[in-house]
């Protein structure tokens, strides 16, 4: 399992090219998406939130709070999404998509080939001081999760 942490694609054009990029390398994305509105329409989400449709099969999401998180539910095309959680919550968020990832186990031998992305299209305001401190708090939950297994 991998987990990148994209903090800085805070608009629906740059988390679009990242999930692009990522599609075909990983059997499943865990998307944790969502934050403060910078200024977009509901439109302006239309192609990220397509792409999200397209491939409902493999990109789960954890939705965190935000404006930005209300203009995406407002896509015709959201409510066929495959959403784990809503949260205001990075830690929630993390765990969250870990345990679905593990819970997909049962299903085959390892968790290689899933990603855990945090590519939010959004900023942080309303949660965190700003995006790099949402970054830091991402990865705090990953090195939660690494000390757990450990033990």
């Amino acid at each position: 399992m991998i987990f990148i942490n994209d903090t800085t694609s805070t608009n629906p054009g740059s988390t679009l090219f990242n999930l692009k990029l990522r599609i075909s390398y990983f059997r499943k994305i865990y998307l944790i998406l969502g934050g403060e509105n910078k200024g977009f329409k509901v439109s302006d989400y239309k192609e990220l939130i397509d792409f999200l449709a397209k491939h409902r099969q493999k990109i789960k999401i954890t939705l965190l709070a935000g404006s930005a998180s209300e203009l995406m539910k407002k896509n015709k095309d959201w409510k066929i999404l495959d959403v784990l959680i809503e949260t205001d919550s990075m830690q929630k968020a993390v765990i969250m998509s870990f345990n679905d990832a593990k819970s997909g186990l049962a299903r085959r031998p390892t968790p290689e080939g899933d990603l855990i992305l945090l590519s939010p299209a959004a900023a942080s305001f309303n949660l965190f001081t700003d995006e790099f401190a949402r970054g830091r708090v991402f990865k705090q939950a990953f090195l939660n999760l690494k000390v757990k297994a450990l033990k």
